[in-house]
């Protein structure tokens, strides 16, 4: 009872921290405003106010049309929550508009990087058997990891291995929560047993809308997985999921195609056959990056293949098809706008990082508390691996925390 009551103490407190800490970098990042290391490079302050490209950004939402707006920008979600919050700001503050908007946006994003924990623990409770502090030292874990990195190799800490826990991205850190979220529960519910309702269908059309009108990496790759899924088990499109699932996925995939649609009309460009032509930007070495950031997820799935473990909860084997398709996304293909937008089909091979690192990281943590004495030197190994991971994962959060960029 004393230790229920000592970690519902310390639980908030915890979270607050969390908070703070992430309010504080992207606040900086908003504004930004210079730190130790230089200053502070993201593509925040872009999505506040976009003053060099033809885009729209949150300060449209304070003037313009909605209407006309939402048939403009491919990714309003974002924008429209941080000028409504910078209104409820502007209203309590009378602050200029550029620091309501920053508020605004560190806010969100604050938010959702402390969802994003708390969704990531709620995850590793369910499936792993720990005590609290056992549970928030894992899930810190797993928030901060990152892929391995390399100085004598890799240019900079983020390319060309990209990382699963993005911090310079807003409308990448909004979407993540959600995606984890919808990816989870979808696999649980739909692939995994036989309880999902039209409530829940429901459900997940809209999250899977709300993840598409934020950023539709998760959505363009998400859809070939599921097509994928119903090619090998052809069952599927007699079973009663196939109205689901059409609910599900339909509304979204026309959002898709109007996204693709704005995207062409834009200055932007168009997509592009040209393997390896983005990545080629960052390295000399494409393979020595995806082994880097694979290596981890690699190892833990071949140790829980061979000991049977995770054999129906199919969560470590859908990321893999995720991270396969996403990975040749990116690696193929690129659109011929501004160099800095041939980058933008990273995204969903970023995401499936996050997925591999999440049930990588658990599966592992099973493992650990199975105490099965067999394959103990690939499961040590496993522990010096995890180490380094988080030890990079480390440097990049305290290099960008303190204003160097992620470039």
């Amino acid at each position: 009872m004393q230790q229920k009551n000592f970690s519902e103490l310390y639980k908030p407190l915890i979270y607050l921290s969390i908070f703070c800490i992430y309010y504080i970098l992207f606040l900086n990042q908003a504004l930004m405003r210079p730190g130790p290391l230089g200053d502070f490079s993201s593509d925040i302050s872009s999505h506040i106010v976009r003053d060099n490209i033809n885009a729209i950004s949150a300060n449209y939402y304070l003037y313009e049309n909605w209407l006309k707006l939402l048939t403009l920008d491919y990714e309003p979600m974002l924008h429209m929550l941080t000028a409504l919050v910078a209104i409820l700001i502007h209203v309590v503050s009378q602050n200029a508009e550029r620091m309501d908007l920053a508020n605004a946006m560190a806010l969100i994003l604050s938010l959702a990087k402390l969802s994003e924990f708390i969704i990531i623990k709620k995850i590793l409770d369910s499936t792993v058997k720990l005590n609290e502090v056992q549970s928030v030292f894992v899930t810190v874990i797993i928030n901060f990891s990152t892929v391995l990195y390399l100085p004598f190799i890799n240019l900079n800490i983020y390319f060309p291995m990209l990382s699963p826990n993005v911090l310079h991205n807003p409308t990448a850190i909004v979407l993540t929560p959600l995606a984890i979220v919808f990816f989870y529960w979808y696999i649980k519910l739909y692939i995994n047993s036989d309880a999902a309702t039209y409530k829940h269908t429901i459900m997940f059309s809209s999250l899977l809308i709300i993840s598409t009108l934020v950023k539709p990496a998760f959505t363009n790759v998400m859809l070939i997985v599921i097509a994928l899924y119903y090619l090998f088990h052809l069952k599927r499109f007699i079973s009663r999921y196939l109205w689901h699932d059409f609910l599900i996925f339909a509304p979204s995939a026309m959002i898709i195609l109007y996204q693709i649609h704005l995207i062409s009309k834009s200055n932007f460009g168009s997509l592009a056959f040209a393997p390896y032509k983005v990545i080629s930007y960052y390295t000399e070495h494409p393979i020595i990056a995806l082994v880097q950031a694979i290596e981890f997820p690699l190892l833990i799935t071949c140790i829980s293949s061979i000991k049977s473990i995770n054999k129906s909860d199919n969560y470590l084997y859908f990321s893999w098809l995720f991270a396969f398709i996403a990975y040749l996304m990116w690696s193929l293909f690129y659109l011929t706008g501004p160099t800095w937008f041939h980058g933008n089909l990273a995204w969903p091979y970023s995401l499936s990082l996050t997925f591999l690192y999440i049930f990588s990281i658990i599966t592992y943590v099973k493992i650990l508390v199975g105490n099965d004495r067999s394959y103990s030197f690939v499961v040590n190994l496993g522990a010096v691996n995890l180490s380094f991971i988080f030890l990079s994962g480390l440097n990049q959060f305290i290099k960008v925390y303190l204003g160097g960029s992620w470039l």
